[in-house]
This record gives structure tokens, C-alpha cells and sequence, in this order.
């Protein structure tokens, strides 16, 4: 992400990390892999309708649900370097949830 500085010294677990994805995503599309891969649209879609219809429950499950199902995928399919992005995702997900329980909060304030 353009907004960190580059780290000085790179985790192999990262780097493993992201040699799997990258290798996941040149290899063969089968239907399983195809399947797996429209989670992320359906994911967009699920957001962009909670939001929509401001059922801000339903926002906070996708993103919880996304940050879960995405830890899981990188741990069960990479094994331990999809541990590497546990730090981030939780952060991640951190942020997701204060931003809109600030936003919750101000809203309700202003009601």
C-alpha cells in the first residue's frame, strides 16, 4: 500500500505469502478456483447493498465475515505464512468497525 513506507527488512513468511497468491493466480482456473474467486464481487455487492440500504448490521457482518474468511483461506491454503496477514487483517478490520462506530455515533448525535 503506497501510503506505508517499504519495510527495511522483508518477513519471509510475507514473501511466501504473496509467491502463493501470485502463483495461485497464474495457474490453472478450474471451476473450483473460479467459484472461490466471485466471493469478491459478491463481496462488493454485498457491501455496496448494506450500505445502500443502510443496514449498518449487515455492513459490519461482511466486513467481519471478508476479514474471517480471507485469514482462513490464506491459513488453510498457504498454511503458516497465510499467518503473515493475521496483523494486518485485524487491523484492517479494527479500522473498518471504529470508522463506523464513529460515524454511527456522530449520525445519532446529530438526531
Amino acid at each position: 500500500m503506497f501510503w506505508f513506507p517499504a519495510p527495511a527488512k522483508n518477513d519471509p513468511r510475507v514473501l511466501s505469502f504473496l509467491a502463493y497468491e501470485m502463483e495461485y493466480l497464474k495457474g490453472a482456473w478450474t471451476a473450483p478456483k473460479i467459484l472461490m474467486s466471485l466471493l469478491v464481487p459478491l463481496f462488493f455487492v454485498l457491501l455496496i447493498t448494506a450500505a445502500w440500504k443502510r443496514s449498518w448490521k449487515w455492513l459490519l457482518g461482511t466486513v467481519i465475515g471478508a476479514a474471517v474468511l480471507k485469514v482462513l483461506w490464506s491459513v488453510i491454503f498457504s498454511g503458516d505464512a497465510g499467518l503473515s496477514i493475521l496483523k494486518p487483517a485485524i487491523m484492517g478490520l479494527i479500522i473498518c468497525v471504529g470508522g463506523l462506530y464513529f460515524y454511527l455515533k456522530k449520525r445519532r448525535a446529530k438526531e
